[in-house]
């Protein structure tokens, strides 16, 4: 489970020396229940742990979970890789704008593709590279996903 007591140690670790921790969750690694409540007691329990959602925590957009999180936690991050999510924004793109901009301070910009893929002529890759560009977001809102937050989150700007 996600905050299963071996995972604890994790964040408790990287809280202590100051390492973000980016997770997984799927319905095997990492598990959680719908509302996401063990990501909730994860994130109060080590507020100074920097934490990046990934892939399936995405999926509890719907049910607002991933907006209440990223309103509520200001230690939590989403990262934008993996094909769920361009699959979970893609169906309202109205409401994927809006919460976009409304989160704007804590979207990293990411894929889950690396030089392997660079010749792959998927549709669902190219869509990735160009969504964010579509909803014709405001350039302070695509600077900080792009590369404004990773500074901020990494340290690599003064």
């Amino acid at each position: 489970m996600f905050d299963d007591p071996k995972n604890l140690l994790l964040y408790e670790a990287c809280e202590k020396v100051g390492l973000p921790v980016m997770f997984h969750i799927d319905q095997n690694k990492n598990m959680v229940e719908p509302g996401l409540k063990r990501v909730d007691r994860v994130l109060k329990k080590y507020p100074k742990c920097k934490v990046i959602a990934h892939a399936y925590w995405w999926r509890q957009l719907g049910n607002g979970s991933c907006d209440r999180q990223l309103q509520q936690n200001p230690n939590l991050y989403a990262d934008t890789s993996g094909h769920v999510v361009i699959n979970v924004l893609n169906r309202d793109r109205k409401y994927a704008r809006e919460f976009i901009i409304r989160n704007a301070d804590r979207l990293l910009f990411g894929t889950d593709e690396g030089w392997w893929s660079f010749k792959d002529s998927n549709k669902q890759m190219k869509l990735h590279y160009t969504f964010f560009e579509e909803l014709n977001l405001p350039d302070d809102v695509r600077y900080k996903i792009y590369r404004g937050n990773a500074e901020k989150l990494f340290g690599w700007k003064q």
